[in-house]
């Protein structure tokens, strides 16, 4: 069975989490905010999300997120808010991203709790954004690329046709 949290280690992690979100909530846009947490631990917070379109143009979006939700849950809603009219499709696989502006990046896990994790660039003194991508694109495209490299040949297409076109009869 699981150890049990003693009331004073609860609330230790409680003031040290109300203290690691008022340092976030000085240095961020009152949107941005993080609500300080309940007796569960669990606090809320409007993250942004982006998603860089076929166009390579990037949208964003911003979601009310819990503490206690894990990369897992906010995919599905993500790819809705971003596109509502592939919902139904659901055979691509997206992964969400975490990217410093130094270029570091690290996809989350499914187990990855993104408020969390945003929380901790503030303790990290970093700070970067989450990039939801296609990961099934990403995917073809690399094969696209590898396929592309390895095949090699005889000549192109135009040069067969015209060795051919020597042996054809003027029929």
């Amino acid at each position: 069975p699981p150890v049990m949290q003693s009331a004073s280690q609860h609330e230790t992690e409680r003031i040290e989490l109300i203290n690691r979100i008022r340092e976030w909530n000085e240095n961020r846009l009152d949107l941005f905010e993080i609500s300080f947490p309940n007796q569960n631990l669990e606090f809320f917070g409007a993250m942004r999300f982006y998603f860089q379109g076929d166009d390579q143009k990037y949208q964003t979006k911003c979601l009310r997120v819990s503490s206690t939700a894990t990369t897992r849950d906010l995919i599905g809603p993500l790819v809705e808010k971003f596109h509502p009219d592939l919902k139904m499709l659901g055979c691509d696989i997206y992964g969400l991203y975490e990217v410093h502006s130094n270029g570091e990046e690290r996809r989350l896990s499914e187990q990855d709790r993104p408020l969390l994790v945003q929380l901790n660039w503030g303790k990290d003194d970093r700070d970067g954004k989450f990039i939801l991508k296609n990961e099934t694109k990403v995917n073809r495209q690399r094969e696209m690329n590898n396929n592309a490299s390895s095949v090699g040949g005889v000549g192109t297409a135009g040069e067969s046709f015209k060795r051919d076109k020597k042996r054809l009869s003027k029929r």
